[in-house]
């Protein structure tokens, strides 16, 4: 679990510093740690138990019931984007980059998702690993790239994902 977090913050912190965030900024953040450390519990125990028992306990596997992985993370990724109106109310740019971002992390969900079982106790430190970073941030370009980056990695873990859905099974062996 600590690697998920690791993951966060090292994405967090590399899409900041692309932004122009100085560094000295982030290491004001770092020595904070008790800070974050308290603000990742709460992350983990209300949005990231609290949505991922929605997002990826309950909606996920019924909507994979009927649809491939990349279709049902594109529908969970919609709904979950919806899920948070203020920010889509804060202009069409930054709305429209959280958007790529959730859309991003409902690739990136869903693959973890099946690759760990549907345990939805990793899928919420992942949530909070995602959160808990953003909140040490208090630039407005700097949470833009962050959601860009992880729309970007989405957009891989998407291609991944349509690869897997059309790889040809393996022949029977006799």
């Amino acid at each position: 679990m600590p690697i998920l977090l690791a993951a966060g913050v090292v994405c967090t912190a590399g899409a900041a510093l692309a932004a122009g965030v100085q560094p000295q900024q982030l290491t004001r953040a770092a020595h904070a740690w008790p800070l974050f450390a308290a603000h990742a519990l709460l992350q983990f125990a209300f949005a990231g138990c609290g949505e991922e028992l929605g997002w990826r306990g309950w909606l996920l596997p019924r909507i994979l019931t009927r649809y491939q992985p990349v279709v049902a993370a594109l529908i969970v990724g919609a709904i979950w984007g919806c899920w948070h109106v203020p920010i889509l109310l804060s202009g069409a740019r930054p709305a429209s980059i959280f958007l790529f971002g959730v859309l991003g992390l409902s690739f990136l969900f869903t693959a973890l998702w099946q690759r760990v079982n549907g345990n939805i106790f990793v899928l919420a430190v992942a949530h909070a690993s995602v959160n808990a970073p953003l909140a040490m941030l208090d630039s407005r370009v700097a949470m833009n790239a962050v959601f860009l980056l992880y729309g970007l990695l989405g957009s891989i873990a998407a291609m991944g994902m349509l690869l897997q859905c059309r790889a040809p099974s393996p022949l029977p062996t006799s």
